[in-house]
C-alpha cells in the first residue's frame, strides 16, 4: 500500500482487469452515479445508527468509488486534484461562518477563477451526452410519477442485497419484529425530514434538499416493503408467522 490513493485505485483496477473491454458509456456512468449514491446512503445510515466505524468505512468507500470513476474514465486524477487544490488555496477564510462549520469555511474572493478541467475529461463527454440522450421522454408524465420511477430504479439496484439463498440474508430476515421494524424505519425517516426542515427554517440559508429527497425516497420504498410484508409476499417471509413475525397458533391457521 502507498500514500497515493490514486495509484492504489489504479493498481486495484489493473489487478481485477476492470479496464479490459470496458466501455465507459452512458449506462456505465449511470451505474457509477448510483454507486456513489449508495455509499452516501451508507454514510447517512452510519450517522443514524451512531456507528462511527461504519462512518469511517463509508467515507473511504466514497473516496474509492469517486477516484475509481475518474480512473476508469481515463481522467488524469492527479492533475485534476492539483487543479482543484490550487484554486482552493486561492480562496480566503470566511469572516462569517456558515451554520455548522465551526468557522472552518473557505469563501471565493472577488475575481476568483474556478478550476479548469477542460483538457482533462477523458471519456466523460461522450458518456454524459449518451446518458442524457437516453433519458426517456416523460414530459407527459406527472412529476410525482417520474419521481416514483426514479425510486423504483434505485430500489431495484439495492435489491441485490437481499437476493441470496441464505435465509439469514433474505429480505424478511432484516425485520425480526415484522411490520413493527418496517414502521420504525419509516418513523426514523420522518423524524429526519422534520429535523432537516426545522434546521432549514431556522438557518435562513438557501435550502439544500438532497438529504430530504433521500428520506422521502426511503419512506416510499419502506412503504412498499411494508405492503409486501402485510400480503405475506416479502422474500424469506414465513407462512407460519404473522405480520409481527410471531409464530401462528396451528389452530388459528387457515385450512
Amino acid at each position: 500500500m502507498s500514500k497515493d490513493w490514486v495509484t492504489d485505485i489504479a493498481q486495484m483496477h489493473d489487478k481485477y482487469g476492470f479496464r479490459d473491454g470496458l466501455k465507459f458509456d452512458g449506462k456505465f456512468l449511470e451505474f457509477r452515479k448510483r454507486f456513489l449514491a449508495e455509499e452516501l446512503d451508507e454514510l447517512t445510515n452510519s450517522i443514524a445508527s451512531c456507528d462511527s466505524t461504519s462512518f469511517v468505512d463509508a467515507i473511504i468507500d466514497l473516496c474509492v468509488v469517486a477516484i475509481g470513476t475518474l480512473d476508469l474514465a481515463y481522467v488524469d486524477t492527479h492533475k485534476a486534484w492539483d487543479e482543484v487544490l490550487r484554486r482552493n488555496m486561492e480562496k480566503e477564510r470566511g469572516q462569517t461562518a456558515r451554520d455548522g462549520s465551526n468557522g472552518f469555511d473557505l469563501v471565493k474572493p472577488e475575481g476568483w477563477i474556478p478550476p479548469d478541467h477542460s483538457d482533462n475529461v477523458g471519456h466523460l463527454p461522450e458518456a454524459i451526452v449518451e446518458l442524457v440522450d437516453n433519458i426517456p421522454e416523460q414530459t407527459d408524465m406527472a412529476s410525482h410519477i417520474r419521481v416514483l420511477c426514479e425510486y423504483m430504479t434505485f430500489a431495484q439496484d439495492k435489491n441485490h442485497d437481499y437476493n441470496g439463498t441464505d435465509p439469514e440474508f433474505q429480505h424478511a430476515a432484516y425485520y425480526p419484529n415484522g411490520i413493527n421494524d418496517i414502521i420504525y424505519e419509516i418513523s426514523k425517516k420522518v423524524k429526519r425530514i422534520r429535523r432537516g426542515l426545522r434546521r432549514l427554517e431556522e438557518s435562513g440559508l438557501p435550502p439544500k434538499t438532497e438529504g430530504l429527497d433521500d428520506s422521502f425516497r426511503d419512506i416510499s420504498i419502506y412503504s412498499a416493503i411494508g405492503a409486501s410484508y402485510l400480503r405475506g409476499d416479502l422474500e424469506g417471509q414465513s407462512r407460519d408467522r404473522d405480520i409481527f413475525n410471531k409464530e401462528i397458533d396451528p389452530n388459528d391457521r387457515d385450512h
